[in-house]
């Protein structure tokens, strides 16, 4: 990530990331924003970064931040956003609550990594090269000058310090004495003693003289058995008496040690003990003696259990009360002495009947607490046997089979430190010092336990880790506790800080020693006491949790820079690829970030990888000595800071301990001139240091061979690399000498010079035998070093070089055996270098490497000059509408993952998009634009055809033209900025050709208003009817793609992709008019809109407009519901459109002057629209007879023949609309069956007789046109009857209002005035789906369609009925995404549709949920709430799930149906019109409360 300003962070409900590591360079602001899941949610977000750096931070101290948004016109949580700059070091933790509630919703950390400064240059921490130095080696400060200069010299620049402090008798580096004294050897005989201010002078000498800075460890978990303030404060250790529940394990470890001793003095072997462990038989006598002697002697049970007897008399002597409580609620006390148990007699008294019951009672715990003390000490016997076993017989362990005093059979758990506590004292003679002051010296020792919780201290209450004997203790030093706060033990938190701070004064980072293990609010604490100190300071750690996430969760808590990750442990030359790869650095080839702004995405915790840590054997050991040099090569070449241990290149072949080792380095003077691989490190750290601080950021590992490993460096702005090539040697090679076969190396480059030539071989000449210098750590000397760097690589003798091409070479290796590296430094073929200059050139104006956005004018203008139709074809189109065209083309198909969704831009986006943050250069999308450039010339040719295109299509060729000539692994990241520009700058232009809602809305709106531009498209076999040529209709003349002659071209609106795109079954007369406000009023498409009103109305026939359209001349007009959305929409344009009254009066070119003749000619037959609508209305009251066309088989195979009979009318006494009958399906909901002798030919809904949507879509136009009537708009005042007398609009609407609620209501209790079964109500309190269904059972059916008539005419229903209705549709029947088409409680619900089920789907409106239903709902809700906010906020969170699922959906989209409770429908259509244009309209009136 390189050169990002501003790092965007969404925050989601519930979600907490104390476990993810998100880091973020320090002076980068971090944008918050709010995701899906909190939209609808007042949501408060606090930070513990203080607002500036001169103010002190404070780990519990958040200040809020504020909200600010990008439109306060639409100021809502989808565009809402709060920025917090980070100018300080630091690990930060935020947390967010949401309304009002106090309660932490979501939390996480972002870690700021310190800037570090050598000599007043930055050092990057992945230029840092570390070496490990045991400080109790370096002798009297007055020699480490010469010591250190060894470090210098083999070039690195930070030298970590074990301790150097006064150490404990083990003379362990880590068992530190006096933590505020200096160790006694750095100062020589008679001489004064040395102080930290030496220390200090001496550091900055390193940093001065020799370019080094200083880094130590903090030893907080224990202290050694010697410290003096132990004895002075005794409360600072696990002691018998702070801590009895260890008593039972002192007991234990007592006798445990007493029989080491009797075994070490002889005094066992009858037992079958001898002086010397060699065998298996040695083992089992052990555990004989402590599983048969031991511990029944013991009896350790007895601390756990009650006295039964005496509690009892308790219960006894107490009251008898009412009995209240269970037996689940009364706790046992442990006091940890024999039958100390106790519990609260007077809770008992509550629960037990009789004191018989109570003795039942305590004698089933104590029979429980005896078999867990027996299964306890079964497994302490075991893990005795474990160590001893390891220890003194195991052929992989030590073999120390002598019983001696350093090696006893058990390592000692516990310290008696005090005077009157000798070490031999009996186990009773222990138990009775419990009672006593001299209990508080008996204290715990420290150590670690394997795959144990790191977050929880094992020497607390409730661990058994001392009794079960599962922890690998230390000797020599004791464990501290702290307590949980400063004043539960005030000496040790006040002292550990003065020690704390000492430390971060001295040294420029820090190394928690045994960090797993120390209590983290502990380490957080002291840490913060560091910080105080030096602001800038690096910390790193080592972690041996066994879990990402709990490493992670140290890290953030703790703000640790590095974790020290270690080359030793990989064991194979592939695992050590691989930890090169994932610590440090990016893909070759990685993706750019425009206008420095990128998504913070989490990582992987920084490492520092150290070739070989100072507490693990020598490569020596364990692997060959051929193997030093190749794998510290294959280390330096990691992206991250660098490490290695005093010792490694000077080629020590013995483990250099940190407690047994007495002897001292040598210094620089005392080195023989070519020691060990010195002179290779001091190239290779430089090598390090170079591509750290050149920003050689990208990494790439090749395995060659099972030993060999190639590592690409490269810089993204330069375009320069490094390659290393290393032969390890992990077991010692037959032949040292032998140059196996290897395949070549292929480099996209040019070689410019071999920056390093090394190998590790065997000195002939030598005859020394490796012996220990019994006073100076001393290495290898019959190994010598071959090595020679920057020379032309025709002067290797490792490899050989052939000429490809003029852009591209090949590395033969000829000579590379075990032990050998060689580096190159590669620069591109001049062709590749001028390609990526003029991309880079051309991608700059849009914001890319670091450059300010100034988008050239001449792509301003291109984009400006494409119109909406235009954008859609260049950004979209399915492969239907694709190959609609006519030309031939489909959709891309990509290898291993099929056709792209979209043609045009967005099929590319939908892969870039998840690809880009993820560098997923492995995907097929990748592998296709490096392989070839098929893409790009796809997506350039696909647009040729279209003139108005062709602007477009040559600046897309502009622009990809350089990126044909850039490297192919360099192709991906170059495409994706030229797609990712432009179509960025498509999508903008697209949201500021749209209404004020749209270009000002927030990211909600934007993404649901897109779908106007996805769905809306004109499509060659699927256009509009002839409109009429009297109209103004220039702007939608384009050149035709085949007749290259201008033609009339009026966009479309899709139905729903890909199902409906083309064809006879893209245009649907009710979907289009649901849909039509939402999507192209709302979002300003009013040209558009006011095309397609017309387009239908001069195909209306029969008073209803078609069904589906069919170009008008193949229409069905078998539909009931698609005129009065058609009416609704022309009242909706009329409303919300400037001038928009002047629609009425447009001219309609009808193809069906009257309903039988044939389809007519362009201006044949012309009317107003007014007209065309007033004979809708006349139709309708007059009454709808007819059978369809072509009835039968040739338009529908399934329909029962009384279906093809189309009825419609209004009962002129309610004023109702009504019509259908039970073989057909009039509205929306229109499945037919088609199973035969199952369902075919009978309707699933058929909703014949009154529905309830349309009564109140009825309702609105009548009423509406008396309304534009009045004011001399609308030339007709209502319809005529049979004898020619009129019936106003007016009254048709009283008669609707009047008649609706006694019709329609269906009461909590009784029977409405007109109810014909009322035996047939299945829920009370809703609206009945319809009124008059010749299936009687049918009205009462509870259904989401009443909440449509609820929107469109809220003035016929009574406002209590309506709230208890939508109280009801809000339990039964709202989904996540939609609305159940049918109440669960009906006998014929079926939430889950399968179209190839044995029905044949026949439940697609029988309980699948439907998502544009969900928007009416809502709006319903808004319209009827007493407390509007109240139901504004509900709305919203409602809306989180659709926010959610358009982001995820590759289609842009959200789908037409789900299956039960949102889940997926994989017949659904993935985007459909009117689910987004009915949410725009929710959200329309969110705003607007319109």
């Amino acid at each position: 990530m390189l050169h990002i300003e501003l790092l965007v962070f969404r925050l989601e409900f519930g979600r907490k990331c104390e476990s993810e590591i998100y880091k973020v360079p320090r002076d980068t602001t971090v944008r918050f924003e709010l995701g899906p899941s909190l939209y609808g949610h007042d949501v408060a977000l606090f930070i513990n970064c203080p607002s500036s750096p001169e103010i002190a931070f404070k780990r519990d101290c958040y200040r809020p931040l504020k909200w600010k948004y990008h439109f306060a016109d639409y100021a809502d949580g989808s565009n809402a956003y709060s920025d917090c700059h980070f100018a300080m070091s630091g690990s930060f933790r935020f947390y967010f609550t949401i309304d009002d509630n106090r309660e932490e919703n979501g939390s996480g950390y972002l870690l700021v990594d310190p800037v570090l400064t050598l000599q007043g240059k930055t050092l990057p921490l992945d230029a840092i090269q570390c070496q490990t130095v045991l400080s109790k080696c370096l002798g009297p400060l007055n020699t480490w000058e010469d010591k250190i200069k060894v470090a210098a010299s083999s070039g690195y620049n930070m030298v970590h310090f074990t301790p150097v402090q006064a150490l404990g008798g083990s003379n362990s580096a880590y068992s530190l004495r006096n933590h505020m004294a200096l160790n006694d050897t750095f100062t020589p005989s008679g001489s004064d003693s040395n102080t930290f201010d030496d220390i200090k002078a001496f550091l900055k000498l390193m940093e001065n003289k020799y370019n080094l800075l200083s880094l130590t460890d903090i030893v907080l978990n224990h202290t050694a058995n010697e410290t003096p303030w132990l004895r002075e404060h005794p409360e600072c250790s696990f002691n018998a008496e702070n801590s009895p529940h260890l008593r039972p394990a002192m007991l234990l470890d007592q006798e445990l040690y007493l029989l080491s001793r009797q075994a070490m003095l002889g005094k066992m072997t009858a037992a079958g003990i001898p002086l010397r462990i060699t065998e298996e038989e040695h083992l089992e006598a052990v555990r004989r003696k402590i599983v048969a002697d031991i511990l029944p002697r013991l009896k350790l049970h007895e601390f756990y259990i009650c006295d039964i007897d005496k509690l009892v008399k308790e219960f006894e002597a107490t009251p008898a009360t009412t009995l209240s409580d269970s037996q689940e609620s009364l706790k046992m006390k442990y006091n940890y002495t024999r039958f100390g148990t106790t519990c609260d007699v007077v809770q008992a008294r509550k629960i037990f009947h009789s004191s018989n019951q109570f003795r039942d009672h305590l004698a089933s715990f104590n029979a429980r607490e005896c078999h867990n003390t027996e299964e306890h000490l079964r497994n302490a016997a075991e893990n005795v046997i474990k160590g001893l076993r390891y220890h003194k017989v195991d052929n992989w362990g030590p073999k120390k089979h002598e019983i001696t005093e350093q090696d006893l059979l058990t390592v000692r758990y516990f310290l008696p430190n005090h005077d009157e506590l000798a070490d031999q004292i009996t186990s009773a003679e222990m138990e009775a010092m419990f009672n006593d002051e001299r209990g508080r010296y008996i204290m715990a020792h420290n150590g670690w336990v394997m795959g144990d919780n790191p977050l929880r201290n094992f020497a607390l209450e409730g661990s058994m880790v001392y009794l079960r004997r599962e922890l690998i203790a230390w000797g020599d030093s004791c464990k501290l506790r702290y307590g949980e706060k400063p004043e539960d033990c005030p000496f040790l938190w006040k002292y550990m800080a003065e020690y704390v701070r000492k430390s971060a004064e001295l040294f420029h980072g820090l190394r928690l020693d045994n960090c797993h293990s120390t209590p983290i609010h502990v380490a957080e604490y002291l840490l913060d006491e560091a910080r105080a100190v030096r602001s800038n300071l690096y910390v790193i750690a080592e972690l041996f949790t066994s879990s990402e996430a709990l490493d992670n969760i140290f890290v953030n808590r703790l703000g640790i820079n590095a974790l020290i990750r270690e080359a030793l442990q990989a064991h194979n030359s592939h695992e050590l690829g691989r930890l090169v790869h994932r610590f440090g650095g990016i893909p070759v080839g990685s993706f750019f970030h425009a206008e420095g702004v990128a998504p913070l995405m989490p990582s992987v915790v920084h490492a520092i990888l150290i070739d070989m840590t100072h507490d693990n054997p020598s490569p020596y050991e364990k692997r060959s000595v051929y193997d030093f040099l190749p794998s510290a090569a294959l280390v330096s070449m990691a992206s991250c800071a660098t490490g290695s241990s005093r010792g490694y290149d000077e080629l020590v072949p013995h483990h250099i301990h940190v407690v047994s080792e007495a002897r001292e380095f040598a210094g620089f003077s005392q080195l023989p001139p070519e020691a060990g691989i010195i002179a290779a490190k001091r190239l290779l750290n430089e090598m390090h240091y170079r591509l750290a601080i050149e920003d050689f950021v990208e990494v790439y590992v090749d395995q060659l061979d099972y030993n060999t490993v190639a590592v690409t460096r490269r810089c993204p702005h330069t375009d320069d690399s490094v390659i290393l090539v290393s032969r390890t040697a992990f077991q010692w090679p037959k032949n040292p000498n032998e140059a196996s076969y290897l395949r070549s190396l292929r480099i996209p480059g040019k070689i410019q010079e071999v920056i390093l030539q090394a190998k590790i071989m065997k000195d002939s000449s030598s005859t020394n035998v490796f012996t220990k210098d019994p006073k100076i750590i001393n290495g290898l000397t019959d190994f010598k070093l071959e090595i020679r760097n920057n020379f032309p690589v025709s002067e290797s003798f490792m490899v050989h070089i052939s000429e490809v091409d003029s852009e591209s070479c090949e590395v033969n290796f000829t000579n590379l055996t075990p032990g050998s590296v060689i580096a190159f430094r590669i620069c591109v073929g001049p062709a590749s270098r001028s390609s990526m200059e003029a991309a880079r050139s051309m991608l700059r104006p849009f914001g890319y490497f670091k450059h300010p956005v100034d988008v050239p004018a001449d792509v301003k203008a291109t984009v400006e000059a494409l119109d909406l139709d235009d954008i859609n074809r260049i950004l979209f189109h399915c492969d239907r509408e694709e190959q609609s065209d006519g030309f031939g083309i489909g959709a891309y198909v990509l290898n291993d993952v099929g056709p792209m969704l979209y043609c045009g831009l967005q099929g590319v986006m939908t892969h870039l998009a998840y690809i880009r943050p993820r560098n997923d250069l492995g995907h097929p999308l990748c592998a296709n634009v490096r392989d070839g450039d098929w893409l790009m010339d796809y997506l350039i040719s696909r647009l040729r055809p279209f003139k108005s295109c062709n602007g477009f299509a040559d600046l897309l060729r502009r622009m990809f033209e350089p990126v044909r000539g850039v490297p192919h692994y360099l192709k991906p990241c170059y495409f994706d900025a030229v797609i990712t520009s432009l179509f960025t700058q498509l999508l903008e232009a697209s949201w500021q050709k749209m209404s004020r809602f749209v270009t000002c809305g927030g990211s909600f709106i934007r993404e649901l208003a897109l779908a106007s531009v996805i769905l809306t498209s004109y499509i060659y076999d699927s256009p509009l009817p002839p409109l009429s040529k009297r109209l103004n209709l220039s702007l939608s003349y384009k050149i035709d793609a085949h007749t290259r002659s201008p033609t009339l071209q009026c966009p479309t609106l899709a139905a729903g992709l890909p199902h409906f795109a083309t064809g006879y079954m893209r245009n649907w007369g009710r979907d289009t008019f649901i849909s039509l406000r939402g999507m192209l009023l709302l979002t300003g498409r009013f040209a558009e809109a006011r095309q397609i009103i017309l387009g239908f109305a001069g195909a209306l026939r029969h008073g209803l407009i078609p069904n589906l359209l069919d170009r008008g001349i193949n229409s069905r007009y078998n539909c009931r519901d698609a005129v009065w959305f058609w009416l609704e929409s022309i009242k909706q344009y009329v409303i919300g459109v400037p001038n928009g009254e002047a629609i009425l009066n447009d001219s309609v070119s009808r193809l069906y002057p009257t309903d039988d003749s044939q389809p007519q000619g362009t201006d044949v037959a012309v009317m107003d629209l007014h007209e065309v609508m007033q004979e809708a209305l006349q139709r309708h009251w007059s009454g709808i007879s007819f059978r369809e066309r072509n009835a039968g088989s040739r338009i529908d195979s399934q329909m029962k023949d009384p279906g093809f009979n189309v009825t419609a009318g209004i009962n002129h006494d309610t004023g109702f609309v009504f019509g259908g009958n039970i073989h057909n399906c009039g509205t929306w909901m229109d499945k037919m069956g088609s199973v035969p002798g199952r369902n075919q030919g009978e309707p699933a809904s058929p909703r014949d007789g009154s529905a309830v949507e349309l009564v109140g879509l009825c309702m609105s136009v009548v009423q509406w046109l008396h309304d534009i009537n009045a004011k001399g708009l609308y030339p007709y005042r209502g319809v005529r009857n049979d004898d020619d007398s009129l019936t106003s609009f007016n009254e048709w609407a009283s008669r609707i209002k009047t008649h609706f609620e006694p019709h329609f209501w269906v009461p909590e209790e009784g029977a409405g005035p007109y109810e014909r079964q009322a035996d047939l109500i299945n829920r009370r309190g809703i609206y009945k789906d319809t009124v008059g269904s010749g299936i009687p059972w049918a009205d009462y059916q509870f259904r989401p369609n009443f909440t449509i008539a609820m929107v469109v005419a809220p003035e016929l229903f009574d406002r209590a009925h309506a709230q208890k209705a939508l109280a009801n549709a809000d339990r039964l029947l709202k989904g996540p995404l939609g609305m159940k088409t049918l109440d669960p409680g009906d006998m014929s619900y079926n939430g889950n549709y399968d179209n190839n089920d044995a029905t044949a789907g026949f439940n697609y409106h029988l309980g699948p949920e439907w998502l544009w239903p969900m928007g009416y709902f809502l709006r319903a809700q808004l319209l009827f709430a007493d407390d509007v906010e109240k139901a504004r906020r509900s709305a919203r969170r409602t809306l989180q799930a659709h926010w959610r699922a358009l982001q995820e959906s590759p289609w842009r989209g959200l789908a037409e149906l789900t299956n039960s409770n949102g889940a997926a429908c994989y017949a659904s259509c993935p985007i459909q019109a009117w689910s987004h244009g009915c949410l725009l309209e929710l959200l329309y009136q969110l705003y607007h409360n319109a």
